[in-house]
Order: structure tokens, then sequence, then C-alpha cells
């Protein structure tokens, strides 16, 4: 859409408040397609100061750089991208660590469709290990230089820095626990944290907006992904945001290609209720907050969806 100049200042200037009851309802009895089918710029539109808010231009070069240039100075880079989640004093589940994949990459992308529906098998703990190693898992590990190792994974991140943290809610995986978890990927391993509570399964599907079609509490297990933004605007400023964004399809994408790799089903989805499923993992929906889910198990039949 095509703003004038004192649009754009408009933009700019415009504050949203945010209030509790989840946000500023500028169109109360319009419809997102009504909205579209007017094809007017309306003040208040978030999406729009969003992203005229975090483009580049030169006052954030000038900030980046001199951001650039402070983590350029030995260990600051080591130090900020391996800002974990703080669950070191949670127990390690093991996953195990000997898991192959082999596949034509050609036939995998053909074959990807999105699954909604489930079938009641559980998925092996292997399978879960192979998600996690070859989706999301550390593929190499080099010096930085500076005496500090530097952990790669299997998909790209703006700066190398990592600020996707995934969660795997367990709901029916051969010998695990069900509840929730984080991955610890330098580990390979589960953190366990809500594992002996009744309440979560019930806590996990009233977050979820489900319908006829889509269920995500049915599939075995559902990766709930998280972004640690000030990881990333530590370096990049408001446009850090956009970057943890694309680095969570980054990942996603991968997941899904895995599964399909191993003759399992996927299903990208935001269909979740932000604040419930925040208050699900337990993050503060500021500093790190839900950003994307994908489930996983064995399909309930061979009618999939792209």
């Amino acid at each position: 859409m095509d703003l004038s100049k004192e649009g754009y200042e408009n933009v700019r200037a415009f504050q949203v408040q945010s209030y509790d009851d989840g946000g500023v309802d500028f169109w109360p009895d319009e419809s997102y397609i009504q909205q579209f089918q007017r094809r007017e710029f309306e003040p208040g539109d978030v999406a729009e100061i969003f992203h005229e808010n975090t483009k580049g231009d030169p006052v954030h070069d000038r900030q980046q750089s001199r951001s650039t240039q402070r983590l350029s100075e030995p260990g600051m880079h080591h130090v900020l991208a391996n800002v974990d989640a703080d669950y070191a004093g949670s127990e390690l589940v093991e996953l195990p660590s000997n898991v192959e994949l082999d596949a034509d990459l050609g036939t995998v992308l053909d074959g990807r469709r999105t699954v909604r529906q489930y079938a009641d098998d559980s998925l092996s703990k292997r399978d879960l290990a192979t998600l996690l190693r070859y989706g999301v898992g550390v593929s190499a590990t080099r010096s930085d230089g500076a005496g500090n190792a530097k952990q790669f994974r299997t998909y790209p991140s703006a700066g190398g820095l990592y600020p996707v943290e995934l969660y795997p809610v367990v709901l029916d995986v051969d010998g695990l626990d069900s509840g929730l978890y984080y991955y610890s990927a330098s580990e390979h391993g589960l953190r366990r944290l809500r594992t002996d509570d009744p309440e979560l399964a019930d806590d996990f599907a009233d977050a979820l907006i489900t319908s006829d079609r889509l269920n995500l509490a049915s599939a075995p297990v559902v990766f709930v992904m998280t972004g640690a933004f000030p990881r990333n605007k530590a370096k990049y400023g408001p446009r850090g945001y956009r970057y943890v964004l694309q680095e969570s399809a980054h990942a996603a994408q991968n997941l899904l290609l895995v599964a399909e790799a191993l003759g399992l089903g996927t299903v990208p989805a935001a269909a979740f209720r932000d604040r419930a499923l925040n208050d699900v993992l337990d993050v503060d929906g500021v500093n790190e907050a839900v950003v994307y889910t994908v489930g996983a198990g064995h399909p309930a039949s061979e009618v999939s969806a792209p």
C-alpha cells in the first residue's frame, strides 16, 4: 500500500494502547475481509505500524553497525548467542543420539502435505529424537577464534543468535512421561518442566483454537516455538523481531521435512490463544513469547491437504 510522506509520519507517530481485553478494537463491526475490500489505510492498523517501524533505513544501519562492532569483541557474540532459557536445574531426559536420516530430498519435498488428523498410535522416542536432532539440533561445532565453541543448528539464524526456543508438549510418546519439556539443542536432551501436572493437558487444549478440521491436541507431540526477542534486538533493534518470526519458519520447515522423511504427518499452525499458551509455558509474553506450533504424529489416513 502506497502512503504519502504525511501518511508515513502518521504511522510512525501513532501509538497503540494495549488494554487488558487484548487490544484496541478499531473496527468493532467489520470483518478483516471488509477492511481488505475497502483498500484504505486507517490510523491504527497495527500490522502497518509494525512493518513501517521495522524497515531498514540509515538510522537503523548506524545503530546496527555500532551493535555489530560491540559484538565483534572477543567473547561477546558467544555470550549473547548462548543465553539459553534458564532450565539448567531441571532434570535432563536423554534422547537417542545415534539417529540417522536417509531420504531423497526431491521425494520428501514433493510428498510433504499438511496432516490435520492423527491416528491413536503413539510416537516412538527414536522418531522424536530424530525430529529434534535433524529439525532443530546442532549440526556442527567450531571455534570462534576466541577460545569458545560456536554451535551451528540445522536451520539458519540471523547473526547466529538462535532466539527461537522449542518446547515439546508430549502427549503420547513411548518411553516419555506426558507433559511439557524444553529441548536443549546443545545437549540433545529434554529438560523436564511439567510432567507431573494433571491439569497440563486441559490447560494446553484450552489454549488452542480447534475446529472439526484441526485439533493440535490430537497429535502425540506438539512443538511450541517461542521467540526470545531481546537476544535479536540487542544486535538488530526492532527489526530483530522480524528475524525471529522468519527463523521460526525456517525451523518449522525443517521439522515438516524430517517428519515426511520418517513417514510421519505434521501440521504447522498459529491457531492458539497467545496469552493462554504463554501461561502454559510460563513465559512472560514480552521478553519471550509463543510464535508458532507444529504438531506431529502418524496420520489418521492418507487424506491430507497442501
